[in-house]
């Protein structure tokens, strides 16, 4: 494989997972491929409001912010282009049919609009100056990263986009078709897919099959290398940390942000809390998303406070893997995160006591048992003991093959090979 000294790639970070899934990858390939790489990132962010540069400087890499190419000339432009789009907006707004609120936040039409137009501005001006080689993007559905992708296309610049977590298809679906089909791979040159199920889904929506590469997910790639001793120090760490004791059992509960959870998430923490209250020997561990609203988590820790519950424990930002070790069997719906748990051998159960169709559901899958009605939450202390159904010979790593394509610790090196092939082309046969 060449040698990528002498060319650089410029990497946009956000939120802490765009660092935490990217910053391993970008070591990777300036370590073993001799890539040279810059962080860019935006002092602005007031949709999400939590910092886009703390991810970074915890990590205490130097990065580039892109209002540093701001200037008056530029300045200008901005606020043209902002009063031309509110204008739209305004247009938009109270009508009969297609009122522009009924689909758009008024979040959006006072500050993100300003930020986006900022960002399409700003980033042409960064990549003029600063020339990369390649442009990375954890993925093009936001605006920085969108407008990024963008700009590197028109200035002939390939983009690299990554597989963040499990897709979800919604057969028949217009909005399924456009997120697969266009806002995920639009100016990508390359989607890094985790396996040929993802890849199945953008083949579907019309993405050309030259676009879409499989090549694991880079992510598992460090923690398939933890030795199990390791693994296991880190459970006990935890077990202890929570005061566990070597009889009782825990049930880790992964949530999905509210806004998607199948049901009444409330009612189904409160469900599950109560029954594990009063099993002696369950513990139960409920994992927020890192996205949800603190003012939700705050209301359900005081319907189940730890003096009157004291074996049910909140956790929001702790690493979910470390979690997952120290777990003996794990809830949830149709999250990511079950994919992990069934990689690291925990046991699973789709829980959905609205009893609703979901897309990827794992038990229909044939990786999990479930619990589809209140009345069978009791069977959580069949499935501790043992008394899970019998899965087909194979299923799992059948399944984990098919979604994660190779679980070898050589995603990283698969993706620069990606990287060596688009800075490097292939002769094209016949050529001069």
């Amino acid at each position: 494989m060449r040698n990528l000294a002498g060319k650089l790639g410029i990497c946009f970070s956000g939120r802490e997972h765009h660092a935490g899934k990217l910053a391993p990858l970008m070591d990777y390939l300036q370590q073993e491929g001799g890539l040279r790489v810059r962080y860019v990132t935006s002092a602005f962010n007031s949709y999400n409001v939590d910092s886009f540069e703390r991810p970074l400087r915890d990590r205490a890499v130097s990065y580039d912010l892109i209002q540093d190419w701001m200037n008056e000339e530029l300045v200008q432009e901005m606020r043209q282009l902002n009063q031309a789009v509110q204008h739209e907006i305004t247009s938009r707004m109270f009508l009969e049919q297609h009122n522009i609120l009924d689909y758009i936040s008024t979040l959006w039409t006072r500050d993100a609009f300003r930020d986006t137009i900022e960002c399409y501005v700003l980033f042409r001006e960064y990549l003029k100056e600063v020339k990369p080689n390649i442009v990375f993007v954890l993925h093009e559905s936001n605006f920085w990263t969108k407008i990024l992708a963008f700009w590197a296309k028109e200035f002939g610049i390939p983009v690299v986009s990554f597989q963040e977590g499990m897709y979800r298809p919604y057969p028949d679906s217009q909005y399924f078709l456009t997120l697969y089909g266009k806002i995920l791979a639009e100016y990508s040159s390359k989607v890094c897919l985790w396996g040929d199920y993802a890849k199945d889904i953008f083949t579907n929506c019309g993405v050309p099959g030259q676009k879409l590469v499989t090549v694991g997910a880079a992510h598992l790639d460090e923690l398939l290398s933890v030795p199990v001793e390791e693994r296991q120090d880190i459970r006990l760490k935890i077990r202890n940390e929570f005061q566990v004791s070597q009889e009782q059992k825990i049930i880790l509960m992964l949530l999905s942000p509210s806004k998607i959870w199948q049901g009444d998430l409330v009612q189904d923490i409160r469900l599950i809390g109560e029954y594990v209250h009063q099993q002696p020997d369950m513990v139960l561990v409920v994992k927020w998303h890192p996205m949800e609203h603190s003012g939700l988590v705050e209301q359900v820790k005081q319907t189940l406070d730890a003096k009157s519950h004291p074996r049910i424990i909140h956790e929001h930002d702790r690493n979910i893997i470390d979690l997952i070790w120290a777990s003996d069997l794990a809830l949830t719906q149709n999250s990511t995160t079950g994919l992990e748990c069934l990689v690291f051998g925990v046991p699973l159960v789709e829980l959905n006591l609205s009893n609703q169709p979901f897309p990827n559901s794992y038990y229909k899958d044939g990786v999990a048992e479930r619990i589809h009605r209140a009345e069978d939450i009791p069977r959580l202390s069949m499935f501790l003991k043992g008394q899970r159904f019998e899965m087909a010979p194979g299923a799992v790593e059948r399944y984990l093959e098919r979604l994660l394509f190779r679980l070898d610790g050589r995603t990283q090196e698969r993706i620069l090979g990606v990287v060596t092939e688009l800075l490097f082309p292939p002769a094209i046969a016949g050529g001069n």
